[in-house]
């Protein structure tokens, strides 16, 4: 169960230590964080602190992280552009690899997360621009995994994660917001296609660790049923969109990218409107035994209610999920 994690608007010294006592408060319903502090350069090599993101922010306080006994997994953000993508995979990224496993060993972390969003729109003909941009980059990827691995670390990526699941209800405008069909309910934009011009097959045969699935952005655990935000059970959405998206990755690969439903809370900014019931913790036992998710990561921070918490905590405590069915022989 991780968290990414962005700094606060406040970043004075008396809220992150507020901060840190949270996370420190409830740290066994947690395992790791992903401070998003590095990125693709505009050169192609490894940076700290650009396009925006807050390194020197968060940076410091990832040492507490590692006190508390959790695990830190740094996001790395894509290039400004495509020109920074070509100029990564000039030379299958050697520059940048070199930088980042050098900074995981020096820092202690665990692995990265790759966060590289360059991507068309809800079009086919929107995401020509990547063509042959999705073998060098699955090439780069392999390749990187292989140097963290060789120093114990991991290496994970998020991804839309449609993999062709198109909503059946709402196919020309997704409740999900991205998994759209053309008038056919054929899977077109990012239902058919990956940042970068990847594919979700790309990634199940890749050599990385996870790949976190975003397109359950948004899609609560427990709730109204209709929920009022798609006159129908966001639940049920869930688990169609995610019996696609994992069985696609695979289920070894497989993570759940959650924001802000996990659980439902009617307004998000009190968490006294948060609720972890029966429904979430059956919704959470699908999840883990059924699906067989074995890692959730929530976009962005940590929980503010103790609602939350329990849906993260609970999550944890399930058993280990079970592998899946072998495969049918083949004659």
């Amino acid at each position: 169960m991780m968290v990414w994690m962005l700094a606060d608007a406040d970043t004075s010294p008396a809220a992150w230590t507020e901060r840190v006592a949270n996370i420190k408060a409830h740290s066994e319903n947690l395992t790791s964080v992903s401070p998003c502090i590095y990125d693709i350069a505009a050169d192609g090599t490894f940076a700290k602190g650009t396009g925006g993101r807050p390194y020197a922010q968060l940076y410091p306080h990832m040492k507490d992280m590692q006190a508390i006994g959790l695990e830190v997994i740094p996001l790395i953000a894509g290039p400004p552009n495509t020109a920074g993508q070509q100029a990564l995979t000039s030379d299958n990224g050697a520059r940048f690899i070199k930088g980042a496993v050098a900074e995981a060993v020096a820092n202690k972390w665990a692995g990265y997360n790759f966060d590289n969003e360059i991507r068309g729109k809800l079009t086919d003909a929107s995401w020509r621009f990547l063509d042959g941009y999705g073998v060098p980059w699955m090439k780069f990827l392999n390749t990187f995994a292989d140097a963290m691995h060789a120093v114990n670390k991991t290496l994970s990526v998020f991804i839309c994660g449609c993999c062709g699941w198109v909503d059946p209800l709402f196919p020309l405008g997704a409740a999900v917001g991205h998994c759209n069909g053309d008038a056919n309910g054929n899977p077109v934009g990012f239902a058919s296609h990956e940042f970068v011009g990847t594919t979700c097959p790309q990634y199940a045969a890749s050599r990385l660790d996870r790949v976190f699935a975003g397109s359950s952005y948004g899609l609560d655990i427990n709730g109204p049923n209709p929920n009022p935000r798609m006159n129908r059970s966001t639940v049920k959405v869930l688990k169609e969109l995610t019996n696609v998206s994992s069985a696609a990755l695979t289920w070894e690969k497989y993570a759940t990218g959650i924001k802000g439903h996990f659980p439902y809370c009617a307004n998000a900014s009190v968490p006294s409107t948060c609720i972890f019931d029966d429904e979430a913790r059956q919704t959470i036992d699908w999840l883990g035994q059924e699906l067989g998710v074995k890692h959730i990561s929530n976009w962005v921070n940590e929980p503010s209610s103790q609602a939350e918490w329990d849906a993260f905590g609970y999550f944890l405590q399930l058993p280990s999920p079970p592998p899946p069915p072998p495969s049918p022989p083949s004659f």
